[in-house]
């Protein structure tokens, strides 16, 4: 379900459910206020209606408030009388600029308490503890139950007063939340958030001896025929694969190093008197403690190198060996616990994979308190097994080049090498989401975290692999897993703690255009993953078309065409509009710039030098909506010196996996509007004084002669300025000009093409004579080779027979001839009449090539500072767009 429109310049995406407003996208000005937490209030306020919030600012608590490259995002809590109303999240995100962008919303509309009977009292917050405790049955404790926290519980018939209680359980291991109701002592809400790893590993290699060895036969010492089925590998060939390692910023105590640094705290840690005495061997418990120090260490630390500061940077808790735990796992309680793996199988601190998939989870818990809530609308675990599938793919691309690139897509190929799949997980497979939300139909979700966590991690290994992962290049490689990693961790702080898979894939998609360092240049493979993968799943019956290409010197508003200016960042628009019978699910259109410049071929010329690209979603049938992509100033051309322009072209073209360019389409004018072209040149001229350049009339792609008009497009106020078309040749330019003399008007529609044509072979030297059996149409006479052939289409005969016999449009403006025609002392010239839209009309040749010389003259009565534009288009006789050609006149003054 989709509200168009319900706020100026945004869109509303409502609850498939309950119908109330989930997603505001847009670009809005904040009000005037002392902060920014302020600035959003008063924003939400001003539209409480259409987002259906309260109409005061009083239940808004801001919760946390975080700065990335690309902006600011700002999370609230909704509360009543003081009190927060659990499973609440107001999520806002803010660009460089200061404007809002996108809210999503987890709100109670009408927070109203439930009514009471007045005789009933409250139970305590200790009643709480122990309704809390006693429901989980028999169990120990990690840690000591922590106050329970008042709050209300959004039911059918209105907020209902309750205690939040969180109680972590070592045995058996869970981390429960309670939502116990303040007067009955009932159990509203049950959950386990514990992330356990279930069939995790461990760490003390780099990342483990199947990775380093490239030999996938390693078996855990231990290991016997008897008990396993297999012997295990003797236990010196295992270490064997132990590398050397820095162990950064480990903390003295005394005379004695420990395992602590600014980024973990191993509990328990070996100690040693020599800082380089960290030696053990695998089966060592304490190697389990080295290898959890490193690895986690490292990982954050490469985080921070991608520039990213705030993704969990602090401590972490790491126990190394927990006897008592068959798995690994992590707790929102900021904690790592790693455990044995059951018989046959190393311990789940002997490979790396573990490490860096556990403390995956504790990033995305630092980054969204809330992570890990039930989706309302699809009622699945979503981010859940986003978070597994985060885990995955943050421990396969950190370590991808590790042993060469061993195995790269296995999780877990040392813990896991014995069973059938050689590891615990791929992130290669071919699960989709099931995009008909409604139903839940239509992809694999199996309601099992890890499981439905290869969804998400597989759209990522796809896109890590589209974008130069499987480049021979290891420098392309590792490129490609920064962009991706950086990218999704810092998408995380978009979203809400029950966001959907697809809300993930937005905001990747959102932020990757956001990062100047990206700008979504590889935009249309990420949409194809997602596309593939369920996530954005794109009909076929859309239609997408640019209506309008241009670009301006900044994004603050909406404006026209600008001239460019050189440096600093000036911005691509264009205009993109549905003309199908299904939404457009999501689409991109992408930015790139030519000079000099002829004309312009597909795919080459729109794909291989792409600088920006713009990300949009869900646009409806009829509805047409605007987007824009950063030029970087690095990426402009300056003026060449001494010279007062610049010619180029902006190209552009709009895409998604089911609604693009046709196959085998090489020109703009057979896209069906989804390619455009605005050629420019960017001028300085004196009053009276001329520009010239040239334009390059093709019919370079098309085997046929066509009939077209080349106009001439004016400002309503500039209507007198001189342009003319010259070229060397008199003869050359008189003869260009009677081949559209030549064609007869007529109302009469061409003959239809022929289907399923015919061919006609010949064996012999022959000369023939064809008569079409058209009125007015002379034979053609041919010379046929031994071994030739031609199709039997009376319709490319007639095409072919020459310019003369073309038929022309029933509308006489097309044909209409707006120039005179002047002799020169070198060649000739074509002066072109006053008006806002004059032309001429022309015949192209097959593979036609014209050059012609374009003079523009500025009036002698334009002052400093006036701008105009004069705009060159060709089209056919249907209207379709060939090509066009701007020129940006700036008026200035002497020097």
């Amino acid at each position: 379900m989709h509200r168009r429109n319900i706020l100026e310049g945004g869109s509303v995406r409502l609850d498939e459910r309950t119908g109330l407003p989930r997603t505001l996208r847009g670009e809005f000005p904040l009000p005037v206020a002392d902060t920014e937490e302020n600035a959003v209030k008063a924003f939400l306020v001003s539209h409480a209606r259409d987002l259906e919030l309260p109409a005061t600012d009083e239940g808004l608590s801001l919760l946390s408030e975080d700065v990335t490259e690309t902006g600011r995002v700002l999370r609230f809590e909704q509360s009543k009388d003081g009190i927060p109303i659990f499973g609440t999240e107001i999520v806002v995100r803010l660009d460089r600029e200061r404007r809002l962008r996108r809210v999503d919303l987890r709100q109670v509309s009408t927070p109203r308490p439930t009514p009471l009977d007045a005789t009933r009292r409250k139970i305590t917050p200790n009643a709480a503890k122990k309704a809390a405790d006693d429901a989980i049955g028999e169990h120990t404790l990690r840690r000591p139950i922590a106050a329970p926290r008042e709050v209300y519980y959004p039911g059918d018939e209105g907020l209902r007063l309750a205690y939040l209680v969180k109680i972590l359980s070592e045995e058996p291991l869970h981390d429960w939340q309670f939502i116990i109701d303040a007067y009955s002592g009932e159990i509203l809400d049950k959950q386990d958030k514990l992330l356990l790893s279930e069939d995790g590993s461990g760490l003390v290699f780099d990342p483990n001896p199947v990775v380093a060895a490239n030999d996938d036969t390693l078996r855990d010492p231990t290991a016997t025929i008897a008990t396993c089925g297999f012997d295990g590998t003797g236990q010196a060939t295992v270490d064997a694969e132990r590398v050397t390692r820095t162990l950064v910023d480990i903390t003295k105590t005394g005379s004695n190093y420990r395992l602590e640094g600014p980024y973990v705290e191993i509990t328990n840690s070996p100690e040693e008197t020599n800082k380089d005495a960290f030696t053990y061997t695998s089966d060592d418990d304490s190697f389990e403690a080295v290898m959890a120090y490193y690895h986690i260490d490292t990982i954050q630390r490469f985080i921070q190198g991608l520039g990213i500061s705030n993704a969990h940077n602090s401590k972490v808790d790491v126990i190394h060996h927990a006897a008592q735990a068959w798995a690994s796992f992590s707790s929102f309680d900021d904690t790592i616990r790693l455990g044995h793996s059951g018989i046959c199988k190393p311990d789940r601190g002997e490979d790396g994979d573990v490490m860096v998939h556990e403390y995956g989870h504790g990033i995305q818990w630092d980054q969204v308190g809330t992570w890990g809530s039930e989706n309302p609308t699809t009622l699945r675990d979503e981010t859940k097994a986003m978070g597994e599938g985060f885990g995955d793919i943050l421990a396969c691309l950190f370590f991808a080049e590790a042993g060469g690139g061993f195995q790269r897509e296995c999780f877990e190929d040392w813990i896991f090498g014995s069973t059938p799949l050689g590891c615990l997980r791929r992130v290669d497979g071919t699960k989709t989401y099931p995009w008909d939300v409604p139903s839940g139909t239509g992809g694999d979700w199996a309601g099992s975290v890890h499981s439905d966590g290869e969804i998400w991690s597989a759209a990522l290994w796809n896109i890590y692999r589209a974008i130069g992962g499987d480049s021979a290049v290891q420098a392309e490689r590792q490129t490609a897993a920064r962009q991706v990693l950086k990218t999704v961790i810092l998408s995380h702080f978009r979203l809400s703690g029950d966001a959907t898979m697809p809300e993930g894939a937005e905001a990747l998609m959102e932020e990757n255009a956001d990062l100047a360092e990206f700008l979504l240049r590889d935009g249309i493979e990420i949409i194809d993953s997602f596309h593939e993968r369920g996530l954005l799943h794109c009909e076929p019956e859309s239609d997408l078309k640019l209506d309008s290409l241009w670009s301006q010197q900044d994004d603050l508003s909406e404006r026209s065409w600008e001239q460019v200016e050189a440096g600093q960042d000036n911005w691509f628009y264009a205009k993109v509009s549905n003309a199908g019978t299904e939404t457009a699910r999501a689409f991109v259109v992408t930015f790139s710039f030519k000079s000099p410049f002829a004309t312009p071929v597909y795919p080459n010329d729109f794909r291989d030098n792409i600088i920006s690209v713009a990300v949009t979603f869900d646009l409806a049938p009829g509805d047409t909506t605007t987007v824009k992509a950063r030029w970087p100033k690095e990426m402009i051309p300056a003026i060449p010196a001494g010279a007062t322009q610049r010619h180029g072209c902006i190209l552009a073209e709009v895409y998604n996996p089911e609604d693009h360019v046709a196959a085998g389409v090489t020109y703009i004018g057979g896209s069906d509007g989804k390619l455009k072209q605005r050629n420019t040149n960017i001028v300085d001229l004196l009053p009276d004084e001329t520009a010239d350049f040239f334009v390059d009339v093709s019919n370079y792609k098309v085997l046929r002669p066509e009939l077209a008009r080349l106009e001439v497009i004016r400002d309503p106020r500039w209507q007198h300025v001189e342009v003319s078309l010259h070229h060397p040749s008199q003869k050359f330019l008189r003869e260009f000009l009677r081949r559209a003399e030549r064609v007869k008007p007529s109302l009469v529609h061409p003959l239809e093409r022929l289907v399923n044509v015919p061919e006609l072979r010949i064996l012999e030297r022959t000369r023939v004579e064809i008569a079409t059996g058209v009125a007015g149409h002379r034979p053609l006479t041919l010379d046929l080779a031994p071994g030739s052939s031609m199709p039997l289409s009376m319709d490319a005969l007639v095409d072919e027979a020459g310019g003369d016999e073309l038929v022309a449009p029933a509308d006489p403006e097309f044909m209409r001839m707006d120039a005179e025609w002047l002799p020169a002392d070198v060649g000739a010239h074509l002066v072109l009449r006053p008006g806002t839209r004059v032309g001429i009309p022309i015949v192209m040749k097959p593979r036609d090539r014209i050059l012609l010389n374009v003079k523009v003259t500025a009036p002698k009565d334009a002052k400093p500072g006036d701008r105009f534009s004069v705009v060159l288009r060709q089209q056919n006789k249907k209207g379709e767009l060939l090509a066009e050609f701007d020129i940006q006149v700036n008026v200035v003054g002497r020097k």
